[in-house]
């Protein structure tokens, strides 16, 4: 890139620099979902792009594992974003217990997961206060029964 003065003349030096393109979109995240379900889809929060300057697209992909949406459709894996869109992901639990998988989202030089962990396999199941005084009934009936 060379620098031109307010006469027209372009420098003759040549500097390493930055190019400032984005600036707030490096304080967007995505919420995690713990304790999911097996094989089940979820879809991340929204997050709405500022700070990319006016005028500029920027090439935005998951990773293959999700879907991402942009302001509400289903894109696939990749699609041109720009201030104000709002873009979120759909991934698929994992088959197994305690079990993380992620989609990444990638705009410009930014990477922003989003990971959904399964529960943790029990050790048994969970009875409501009625069902547990069925089955109490139920087995001190079977005790008067056949003792």
């Amino acid at each position: 890139m060379r620098a031109k003065d307010r006469d027209g003349n372009y420098s003759l030096r040549t500097n390493t620099g930055y190019l400032t393109l984005i600036n707030n979109i490096y304080n967007r995240n995505f919420t995690g979902k713990n304790n999911a379900n097996l094989t089940t889809q979820y879809d991340s929060n929204q997050i709405i792009l500022t700070g990319i300057k006016p005028g500029l697209m920027l090439w935005a992909t998951v990773s293959a594992s999700g879907t991402l949406s942009k302001n509400g459709s289903n894109i696939g894996t990749g699609t041109f974003v720009q201030n104000g869109d709002a873009l979120s992901i759909s991934l698929k639990s994992s088959d197994l217990y305690n079990t993380t998988v992620s989609s990444v989202l990638t705009i410009a030089n930014r990477a922003i997961p989003f990971r959904v962990t399964t529960k943790i396999r029990g050790s048994g199941c969970t009875l409501s206060s009625g069902d547990t005084a069925t089955i109490q009934s139920i087995f001190d009936s079977l005790v008067q029964n056949y003792t």
